[in-house]
């Protein structure tokens, strides 16, 4: 027997009769005794789903709205225990309750707390600076390193539910949550780092779903042995064994992955390694003529560039340049003159720059240059490396004479590309533009068009 919410023991033929008094006259006073009467049962029900963190009396009031319903539905006659026909009814308003509350694909716990945390830390910063806070700040404010939050920032798009309509690319698999990322800054008293929470939890998840319970409890929520016991419907010495066993399990393996991620820390290392002595064998060489870096040193330098720009929101600056009329040059004057003008266009570029910028050897003919925090300002930069040229009169026979002269193609990030490779093809489109200019010139003037006179491509 269960004692209702007036205090009165029902038996289960009392029960009955109520049922049979509410289905046949529709007496208020029976359902309202029925409710009260087996409210117990949905409060019992209700814990269950506490680990989906909604408060527990948010959960009673959707099982109550379950309760209703099974006791007005409920046909005595059919022969099924009210307990069980309710408990199904109970469970469902509950779980449509955390559906509609709870996104459909569910996030590990430790990632749901993070998101939280980083929410909140942005509307304080928010509201204190009066500004949308940077990453740096955020992430000084939750104790994680600034790869943490915007993997995290980039990642919530994954558990959000896409339109089946929406065509898909190919090979695209959605964004994946990168955990090497998920760092503290530094260690907290009683409050374990995000990527200690990480391990531990896929730890916890291979043990068995009691085991998981009992380390919760005894560890996580400081439930005594007998608590426990209690709760569990099991003994005081089993849980006392479940702990044992649980923390021997979960030390088992959490020394295996700790000789994994140490056999593959070596690997990355060896593999950095020799990739780096790889990049420094194909970055290091210089040219032999100008003493500038090549055209891979260039491409690696723009590409750095470009994801520096990107992430912290500058624009940058890039340029390839090529001598004119080159080849008639070295034909009437010889190679040796050739390299010596190259060497002179070389020392002109670099004491015309800043420090930060970067000019290597682009081709046969041509330099390139990377100007880092430099958007309007590129052409006008240009123009001036291409007036010191010309001011030089490099190779001029008389001092009158026209000496050689730069062309140039200009591009700036982000507005002519966001990666180095659509950046340096703006560039390389720009140069090939003013050389069909010059062509076209030449042609006005009636002059010959040949190797000779105008070097090709």
């Amino acid at each position: 027997m269960r004692t209702t919410a007036s205090g009165r023991d029902l038996s289960d033929d009392q029960v009955v009769e109520l049922f049979v008094a509410y289905r046949e006259r529709r007496d208020v006073d029976a359902r309202e005794t029925l409710i009260g009467h087996f409210r117990p049962l949905v409060e019992s029900i209700a814990r269950q789903y506490m680990r989906y963190g909604e408060p527990h009396e948010d959960l009673v009031q959707e099982g109550l709205i379950g309760l209703i319903k099974a006791v007005e539905m409920y046909d005595p006659r059919r022969g099924v225990k009210f307990a069980t026909y309710g408990t199904h009814l109970v469970q469902g308003e509950i779980k449509h309750y955390l559906r509609d509350r709870t996104g459909i694909i569910r996030e590990p716990g430790w990632l749901h707390e993070l998101n939280q945390k980083i929410a909140r830390a942005t509307e304080e910063l928010t509201q204190k600076h009066g500004r949308y806070p940077t990453v740096a700040e955020i992430a000084e404010l939750v104790n994680v390193e600034e790869d943490a939050v915007m993997e995290v920032m980039r990642t919530r798009t994954t558990f959000r539910v896409g339109s089946l309509d929406a065509p898909e690319e190919e090979g695209d698999t959605g964004p994946r949550l990168d955990l090497s990322k998920m760092k503290a800054q530094h260690t907290l008293p009683f409050s374990l780092p995000i990527e200690d929470r990480i391990v531990l939890t896929a730890a916890m998840q291979k043990l068995k779903r009691l085991e998981r319970e009992v380390v919760e409890y005894f560890f996580f929520r400081d439930l005594s042995q007998t608590e426990i016991a209690r709760r569990l419907g099991i003994s005081c010495n089993y849980v006392s064994h479940l702990i044992r066993s649980s923390l021997n399990k979960l030390r088992r393996t959490l020394v295996a992955q700790e000789h994994q991620e140490a056999s593959l820390r070596v690997r990355a290392a060896l593999d950095r390694r020799r990739a780096y002595l790889d990049a420094r064998e194909r970055l290091g060489a210089k040219d032999p003529v100008t003493g500038l870096y090549l055209t891979p040193q260039l491409e690696e330098r723009l590409h750095e560039e470009v994801l520096r720009s990107r992430r912290y929101g500058h624009e940058l600056g890039f340029a390839l340049l090529e001598v004119e009329r080159f080849a008639t040059f070295v034909s009437e004057h010889g190679d040796i003159a050739g390299n010596q003008a190259l060497t002179s266009v070389a020392q002109i570029l670099v004491a015309n720059l800043r420090r930060v910028d970067f000019v290597a050897r682009y081709g046969q003919l041509g330099f390139g240059c990377v100007l880092p925090h430099t958007s309007d300002a590129t052409i006008r930069v240009v123009e001036r490396l291409v007036k010191r040229v010309a001011k030089e009169r490099l190779g001029a026979l008389t001092p009158r004479g026209k000496g050689l002269q730069l062309r140039a193609g200009v591009a700036v990030f982000p507005v002519d590309g966001l990666s180095a490779d659509d950046i340096f093809e703006a560039a390389r489109d720009a140069l090939s533009q003013v050389k069909d200019s010059t062509r076209r010139i030449l042609r006005a003037q009636g002059m010959r068009l040949d190797e000779g006179l105008l070097d090709s491509p």
